[in-house]
């Protein structure tokens, strides 16, 4: 976690900066919109794909809808008119993923998450490596064994699950540091005091 105060200046840009779009476009913010602004829900209502639920309909969040509208206006309005305003923007999205605020989902929604494409593949690669270099040759092993005990079996699911969870743990590290990095790289004196 980040400096409340990195956390604060984040979300007042964007506020600010959806409220000028907002402003600007003639379509001022409704109090339902500005309040939902300052209390974003925490959790989804829309099951997670990994989720086992029946299926659920959920209602359209006009409010919310609108809200990332804005945000994405107002996004590609700046980039449009200074190309250099995307470190704000990026540093705002740090900011909250990092932090786990949930307005990090309306500017993921607005488009202004960066995602490093190459990097995510070659992680997903060097997993999968790890897994079968590790795990297959001990479960071939065992399975070679004409009489494996089941301490044997679940040592090897012991193992496995261990080792997922390193992979889970390096890869949250690897993206925290991610976001450190576009932070700092972000962070200058006149944004901070706005």
């Amino acid at each position: 976690m980040t400096h409340r105060g990195d956390l604060s200046a984040a979300l007042r840009f964007v506020h600010r900066r959806i409220e000028e779009e907002a402003t600007r476009s003639g379509e001022a913010l409704s109090s339902e919109e500005r309040f939902l602004l300052d209390h974003l829900p925490t959790n989804s209502a829309v099951p997670q794909p990994y989720e086992a639920s029946p299926a659920l309909i959920v209602p359209r969040d006009k409010v919310y809808e609108r809200l990332c509208k804005f945000a994405k206006a107002a996004y590609h309005n700046d980039l449009r008119l200074n190309a250099t305003s995307a470190s704000e923007w990026q540093y705002a999205a740090a900011i909250t993923e990092l932090n786990r605020h949930p307005m990090f989902w309306l500017l993921e929604w607005a488009g202004v998450k960066e995602r490093s494409k190459s990097l995510d593949r070659w992680l997903l690669w060097a997993s999968g490596f790890t897994v079968v270099i590790v795990v297959l040759p001990l479960m071939f092993l065992l399975a070679s064994n004409p009489n494996p005990k089941p301490i044997q079996w679940a040592g090897v699911l012991i193992g496995f699950l261990i080792l997922v969870g390193l992979l889970q743990f390096a890869s949250r590290s690897m993206v925290n540091r991610r976001l450190l990095r576009i932070i700092n790289r972000a962070r200058n004196p006149d944004f901070l005091a706005r």
